[in-house]
């Protein structure tokens, strides 16, 4: 699934992309409403802060932390209690500068970045998660997990892929090779179904 791209200063995009999100959402209710287990994931073109990124609301449940949300919806990386200040783990979350998943907080609007890029960043550069896998359903919260994959060549041929970057090939600039201008998001949480 892809949500319409791009950024305008007039926000027809932000507001395309709510309104995409939100018939998505509204139009799974019936299975969910049914008894099936839904999962839908892709690039959403929107970070899950809820001040940036209110679209996201059609899939969050109401007690995701922060802002809550009107959705029926867990998100796979929704449990990431990591530091995102800079004093933890490198890089940092795409939190910055505020953790967003605290106690007692369940769930949450959180996780890794999903366009990582671990080449030396200029400042204006920013990592950012706009891709999400979400559930309809979870045994627990803490039966969710995901996190991004990213993938390098390691020859300037692109013939040979690892996920070890000192591995990977680097152009010119000094930015390693990638696969993708986005990372592999894989997500997994264990269902039961009666």
């Amino acid at each position: 699934m892809h949500l319409r791209a791009w950024d305008d200063a007039n926000g027809v995009s932000d507001r395309a992309r709510s309104a995409q999100a939100a018939r998505l959402a509204s139009e799974l209710d019936a299975d969910i409403e049914a008894g099936k287990v839904v999962v839908v994931g892709g690039d959403f073109n929107m970070v899950p802060q809820p001040n940036k990124g209110p679209g996201l609301d059609s899939f969050y449940r109401p007690e995701t932390a922060p802002g809550g949300g009107i959705g029926r919806f867990y998100e796979a990386d929704t449990t990431d209690t990591r530091d995102p200040d800079g004093t933890g783990p490198d890089p940092a979350l795409w939190t910055l500068p505020d953790p967003d998943c605290v106690a007692p907080a369940k769930t949450c609007r959180s996780g890794q970045s999903t366009t990582l890029d671990l080449s030396p960043l200029k400042d204006d550069q920013r990592n950012s998660k706009i891709d999400h896998i979400f559930f309809s359903e979870a045994t627990t919260t803490d039966s969710l997990s995901g996190g991004p994959r990213p993938l390098y060549f390691k020859d300037a041929a692109r013939t040979t892929l690892t996920q070890n970057p000192a591995e990977a090939a680097k152009d010119s600039g000094g930015r390693y090779l990638k696969l993708s201008d986005h990372t592999f998001y894989r997500g997994w949480a264990t269902v039961t179904v009666s």
